[in-house]
C-alpha cells in the first residue's frame, strides 16, 4: 500500500517537473551534418594537371554556393551575417535556458515544499497516533489501578460494616432476650 503510496508520489514530483518543461527546436549553424565534407580547401589549387580543370569549376561551384572568396584575410577581417546572427541566436538560447531554469528552479521549489509539508503533516500524524496511543494505555492502566484500589476499599468497608453489624444483632438479640426492666 505505501509502495503505491511512494510510486504515485514520485510519479506525480516528475509530471511536476517534467510537465512544465518548453521543447525548443536548437537552430543549428552547421549546414548539414549528413554531407560529406569535401577533402580540399576551396582556395587551393590541385596538384594534378589531369584534374585541374575540374578542380577550378568544383572551386567557383563552391565560391558560388557558399558566397566565398580564396583570400581568407578578407573573410577574417570583416564580420558576416552569420556572426551577428549566431550572436543573436546564441544569446536567444541563453535566455531561453535561463528561463527554462529559472521555471525548473520554482517548480522544483514548489515541489520540495509539498513534500516537506506533506512530511511534516505525516511526522505530526505518527506523533499524535504514539501520544494518542501511550495515552491511552497509560489511562488504561491508571483506570485498572484506581479499580483495584476501589475494589480492595470497598471489601474493607464492607468487611467493617458487616463486623459492626454484627455487633449491633448481637446487642438488639440481648436486650430483646432480657427482661425490660421493673418499674
Amino acid at each position: 500500500m505505501e509502495d503505491q503510496a511512494v510510486i504515485s508520489e514520485a510519479n506525480d514530483f516528475v509530471e511536476s517537473v517534467m510537465g512544465s518543461q518548453r521543447m525548443t527546436k536548437v537552430i543549428t549553424l552547421l549546414r548539414s551534418v549528413n554531407r560529406k565534407r569535401h577533402a580540399s580547401d576551396p582556395c587551393e589549387t590541385p596538384d594534378k594537371e589531369q584534374s585541374v580543370k575540374k578542380s577550378k569549376t568544383v572551386v567557383n561551384v563552391k565560391r558560388t554556393l557558399y558566397n566565398t572568396g580564396c583570400d581568407t584575410a578578407k573573410s577574417i577581417d570583416k564580420p558576416t551575417d552569420s556572426n551577428a546572427s549566431s550572436t543573436n541566436s546564441l544569446e536567444h538560447l541563453i535566455h531561453y535556458l535561463s528561463a527554462d531554469l529559472h521555471m525548473m528552479f520554482s517548480a522544483l521549489n514548489e515541489r520540495v515544499n509539498q513534500l516537506e509539508s506533506g512530511l511534516e503533516q505525516r511526522i505530526s500524524n505518527k506523533v499524535a497516533q504514539l501520544l494518542d496511543k501511550w495515552v491511552n494505555s497509560e489511562m488504561a492502566r491508571i483506570r485498572k489501578d484506581v479499580n483495584t484500589q476501589l475494589d480492595s476499599f470497598k471489601d474493607n468497608l464492607k468487611d467493617e460494616l458487616a463486623s459492626e453489624l454484627e455487633d449491633i444483632n448481637s446487642k438488639i438479640q440481648q436486650m430483646s432476650s432480657q427482661p425490660p426492666p421493673c418499674q
